[in-house]
């Protein structure tokens, strides 16, 4: 179970479960989440081996690029896939399965506040070290009419991902365990609970 809290400072939660041997953890990443009524904040920090952010356009192929993401079911039957390349460039859509997904418009995910630390230009792909960090706002009410799910003591489900399609270290790096044959994060089966305090 993590705990999402209204006050204080939210405690560090590792994104480092490797679900398929063929893609062994070569950065670490974790994600520090909170809420104060009104909105979410979400603090993803990755020290990483390569990095790339070529996408520009919101609801396009970010997972090609190094990604961080989040699935989060509100209704226990749809979930949303936010996710979000290392220049903060946004894909997010809603659906009951992998092939099942609505793109949320544009005027949507302008509701939420992005900042990386790596600044929104594109990034060429940088190999070597590297420590970068994405924070989001997110406005409760950009979930419509989901958003009444969220309140105190409310508990949802959830995954956190790290990812990259097309970069040299393909990782596929998830907070809670994926039972799969193969790399897929649309597995609503295997998120975890997630509690607003």
């Amino acid at each position: 179970m993590i705990e999402i809290p209204r006050r204080g400072s939210p405690v560090a939660h590792p994104i480092a479960t490797v679900n398929w041997p063929d893609f062994p953890a070569r950065s670490s990443a974790s994600f520090r989440i909170s809420w104060d009524g009104e909105r979410i904040s979400l603090l993803f920090e990755v020290r990483d081996t390569a990095v790339r952010a070529v996408e520009t356009a919101d609801n396009g192929p970010v997972w090609r690029d190094r990604c961080v993401e989040w699935f989060l079911s509100l209704d226990g039957e749809r979930y949303y896939n936010m996710e979000w390349n290392a220049a903060g460039t946004m894909l997010c859509q809603r659906g009951a399965a992998r092939h099942d997904r609505v793109s949320l418009p544009p005027e949507r995910l302008a509701l939420l506040e992005r900042r990386s630390s790596l600044g929104p230009a594109p990034i060429p792909l940088r190999t070597g070290p590297l420590d970068w960090s994405l924070e989001v706002k997110i406005p409760v009410s950009f979930f419509g009419d989901d958003a009444r799910r969220i309140s105190p003591g409310a508990t949802v489900r959830g995954n956190f991902y790290l990812c990259g399609d097309d970069l040299p270290d393909k990782q596929y790096l998830s907070c809670f365990p994926i039972r799969s044959d193969r790399p897929d994060f649309h597995r609503p089966e295997c998120f975890g609970p997630l509690r607003f305090l």
